[in-house]
């Protein structure tokens, strides 16, 4: 990623992630779901104006356009973690989530670390192919639950 493509990137989440059913924030029906929508957006841009020497956006475009990115930091010297990745849905299929997830790979590989890391929902199948795929594993799994005090 480039500087001054962080409004790409925030736009590519806002699209990947609009009305995420699978997820904790919109699986929660006392939740509004353009906020959350909006959090998936604020958290991609974070990750681009956080870059540094721990931490890295990757995209993957089209004709300029930025399709998809792939947000990726170094936890400790052992580990890399993929913090948030997405793809617009006009490019879903096309291997750039991939692409990307490859890379962030590389890159954390190239800082030192020796193990990387993601997770997603429990009934997000759909990434967790794409994980088998290029070598992961299924270590561990977990539920979120939001309880509220009324």
């Amino acid at each position: 990623m480039r500087v001054g493509e962080e409004d790409a990137v925030a736009r590519v989440a806002r699209e990947a992630f609009r009305g995420y059913r699978i997820g904790h924030y919109h699986a929660d029906p006392r939740l509004d779901p353009d906020a959350c929508d909006a959090v998936y957006s604020s958290w991609a841009q974070t990750l681009c104006f956080s870059r540094g020497d721990a931490s890295e956006v990757l995209v993957a475009d089209r004709e300029g356009e930025i399709l998809a990115f792939a947000g990726v930091r170094v936890n400790n010297a052992t580990y890399g973690e993929g913090v948030l990745n997405g793809t617009a849905p006009a490019a879903q299929g096309q291997g750039m989530y991939t692409a990307v997830l490859i890379k962030g790979m590389e890159w954390c590989k190239q800082q030192g670390t020796r193990r990387f890391v993601i997770s997603t929902q429990l009934s997000n199948w759909r990434v967790q192919r794409v994980w088998t795929r290029v070598g992961m594993e299924i270590q561990t799994a977990c539920y979120t639950f939001h309880k509220w005090f009324d």
